[in-house]
């Protein structure tokens, strides 16, 4: 038996490279042996174990740091734990629960499982039967998050980045995903700057049936014009000054996979005729050279121009603009998502904690409202600058509003303004006006109903309508 143990210990170990998965694991046991045998079990194999001996020590943990699996001990506290593990779903619902129930214990097992949990197991345990458990559950907690998750929440890309977002602006982003990630359409993304249309197309990318072929990028507005044409289709030797060897260019790399073409309205009017003719022929032909060559390619292209009006200023082409557009995304600004601040405060804590070996855990009260009210210009890849600082920063275990910075705090309206801007839908300005009432209220619907003067049953519908999770808005409050 323990040569089966090491053997299993050895099999989840290789799966992770570096011998540790990034999940953060939590054991609740009030056995202190147990609790410690469990925990022995898995630090060598995830990069977070935390231990409870109690429900009400777990639960903290869980609402703290987040963890993606739970491993719960049920003989003593089986219905309190069976609580846990419906919050712990309610909360993420891709995380996964390990049971661990006395032996012939059917019922415990069956509320067990029917509260949700991913698995049951029976003392007196083996380790290699829970290694084995803990592994599976891993590999769901990875795979699940590296594809695109239907409604939306978060997805870990091939390229070590997630795409994070669960409002209602997110979720129609997260259908489009799911809509073209089976067909090999072209796709155009757009939207403004740090809005993470990069990730779009990882997670089209990593969800498709192309996911184990290459993905290339190329920024085409960050290569000069007289290189652009090399950079997508390669080059032969002594085919101009400077060309000492012969390259192959981005869509023969690409050969199979995906390619995207950032900043797509950058790219100048005579290579986009050489574009149009690769899309519609299928071959690339480098430059200085003869043969045509077949490519496997799909084109996933991202602006954050009006090609419309680029369209209308003769600096696009109309039938390229048709070409590159069977699909198209558009992901929105953060000012418009903001209720999905507090989750992306969350990730970007969680992944600068790590990567700096910080104890830091979230936003205080006053550094959240004062993140909730600024309006980005930067959008998300701003928001996640402003958290790593405040990871670095950091003195204590939360970020405060000394260390955000001061643009913030003198931008910021300092309470909970709604900004209208000219030409806004007036259903997004009522859509605010419910979230900020809400949040002042801390989810009381009747209150805010009688702030707003209207119906109770209104309230509910208009939540409904405009899909409104209180969720954020509660741990805002608590």
């Amino acid at each position: 038996m323990p040569g089966r143990e090491a053997a299993v210990r050895k099999e989840f170990t290789a799966d992770s490279g570096n011998g540790r998965q990034d999940v953060t694991v939590l054991v609740l046991a009030a056995d202190s042996s147990l609790r410690s045998k469990l925990a022995a079990l898995l630090e060598p194999h995830c990069r977070r174990v935390l231990t409870a001996a109690q429900v009400s020590q777990a639960s903290q943990l869980l609402a703290e740091r987040h963890p993606e699996l739970l491993v719960l001990e049920l003989s003593e506290q089986g219905r309190s734990v069976t609580r846990l593990i419906r919050a712990a779903r309610k909360a993420d619902p891709w995380c996964k629960v390990l049971s661990i129930v006395p032996a012939q214990d059917v019922q415990r097992a069956a509320d067990a499982i029917k509260a949700g949990a991913f698995d049951c197991l029976s003392k007196p345990l083996r380790a290699e039967r829970f290694l084995a458990s803990a592994k599976w559950a891993v590999e769901q907690i990875l795979n699940s998050s590296a594809g695109v998750r239907g409604k939306g929440r978060i997805a870990r890309c091939s390229n070590g980045k997630s795409l994070v977002g669960q409002s209602r602006a997110m979720r129609h982003v997260w259908e489009r995903i799911e809509m073209v990630k089976d067909v090999t359409s072209n796709v155009l993304i757009h939207g403004e700057t740090g809005t993470g249309k990069e990730l779009v197309a990882y997670a089209i990318h990593d969800s498709s049936p192309r996911a184990d072929r290459p993905f290339v990028k190329l920024n085409c507005g960050a290569i000069p014009k007289d290189l652009l044409e090399s950079e997508l289709f390669g080059h032969e030797k002594g085919s101009f000054t400077g060309a000492l060897q012969q390259r192959i260019g981005r869509f023969e790399m690409a050969d199979g996979g995906t390619l995207l073409l950032d900043e797509i309205g950058d790219m100048p009017l005579d290579l986009q005729v050489k574009l149009l003719g690769v899309l519609q022929d299928r071959v690339v032909q480098r430059v200085g050279g003869h043969e045509k060559i077949p490519v496997d390619v799909r084109i996933i292209a991202a602006t954050h121009q009006d090609l419309g009006i680029a369209m209308e200023e003769k600096r696009f082409r109309e039938d390229l603009y048709y070409r590159l557009k069977v699909i198209t995304i558009h992901v929105p600004p953060l000012r418009q998502h903001k209720e999905d601040i507090p989750l992306l405060v969350k990730h970007f804590v969680k992944l600068y904690s790590s990567q700096t070996g910080r104890d830091v855990t979230g936003v205080d009260e006053d550094g959240m409202k004062i993140l909730m009210t600024y309006d980005y210009p930067g959008n998300v890849r701003e928001l996640e600058n402003i958290i790593e600082s405040g990871v670095v920063l950091c003195s204590g275990r939360q970020i405060t509003s000394r260390e955000l910075p001061q643009s913030l705090t003198r931008s910021g309206t300092g309470g909970n303004e709604i900004v209208v801007r000219p030409g806004m839908p007036l259903s997004e300005v009522e859509r605010l006006c419910i979230i900020e009432t809400l949040r002042y209220t801390q989810g009381n619907k009747q209150q805010a109903a009688e702030l707003l003067g209207i119906n109770p049953r209104s309230i509910y519908r208009k939540i409904q309508h405009y899909e409104i999770s209180l969720e954020p808005l509660l741990k805002e409050a608590s």
